[in-house]
């Protein structure tokens, strides 16, 4: 008798980043919640793990960037109401 087969393991990559927070940025080129541009959202079910892999790392520097930018963007402002 043989054993079941066991589905396939699926990267934990191959999960959307999306956070259900659905709206693209004002310039339209990302969406606010995952930080994904459109056609990153629309291909990813058909994007191969290392494909999807790429996306994750790249969305890693898109919030790092992000960061970065909100907080020159404070400082900015600190420095011109002093």
């Amino acid at each position: 008798m043989n054993a079941p087969e066991q589905p396939a393991r699926r990267s934990a990559s191959a999960d959307s980043p999306c956070v259900q927070v659905c709206a693209l940025h004002a310039d339209g080129s990302y969406c606010v919640g995952c930080l994904r541009t459109s056609t990153e959202i629309g291909a990813w079910s058909s994007y191969s793990v290392d494909e999807r892999d790429a996306v994750l790392r790249e969305l890693t520097l898109r919030r790092e960037q992000g960061r970065e930018v909100r907080r020159m963007n404070l400082d900015s402002l600190r420095n011109s109401s002093t």
